[in-house]
């Protein structure tokens, strides 16, 4: 039987059913000098969650032991003492600096963003090597092996095809503020 595509990404989809809610708990992490952006990578392995930022520098380090917390007490302990603030919309956590972000309100058509997702198969198995490309541009990127990427530059709205050999391509849209 061939499996299909299944496409746990992205942001933007506001694929909501899969994502805890925001004020659960069960985040544990124990970080030791690690960079923000390694932090966040945890979050999200941990949760589902997807972090969308938008010219925000992820690479200061911080050191975090936390246990079945909340992600709002994860993300007020690492950026406690910034300028960064986040918004949730469903699975998708917008980071900035200022004020809080709101999902389609600051950027307009064309701005372009940093998308972060995993690609997996119908059984939830990761799909190392997964092609992920912005139609119409070379912009792409392959899945590492646990079938997470990072795709940069992306302009907003897109429309994004995920290919892996064997299986049925998967076009999504991604709009921004879902």
């Amino acid at each position: 039987m061939k499996k299909k595509l299944f496409l746990f990404l992205l942001l933007l989809a506001g694929l909501q059913a899969f994502a805890a809610p925001a004020g659960q708990k069960g985040i544990t992490l124990d970080k030791k000098g690690a960079t923000v952006s390694e932090i966040l990578d945890a979050v999200e392995a941990q949760t589902g969650f997807i972090f969308v930022t938008s010219g925000t520098d992820l690479t200061m380090t911080r050191s975090l032991s936390v246990r079945n917390a909340s992600l709002d007490e994860v993300l007020r302990a690492v950026f406690t003492g910034t300028d960064i603030t986040w918004t949730v919309s469903g699975v998708n956590v917008y980071l900035s600096k200022g004020s809080a972000a709101k999902p389609g309100a600051t950027d307009g058509p064309g701005t372009a963003r940093t998308v972060t997702g995993r690609v997996v198969d119908s059984d939830g198995a990761p799909l190392p090597g997964a092609s992920i490309l912005v139609d119409g541009t070379s912009n792409g990127v392959m899945a590492g092996p646990d079938g997470r990427f990072t795709l940069s530059g992306v302009p907003f709205p897109a429309r994004v095809t995920v290919s892996f050999i064997g299986l049925t391509d998967k076009k999504m849209t991604l709009s921004g503020g879902e």
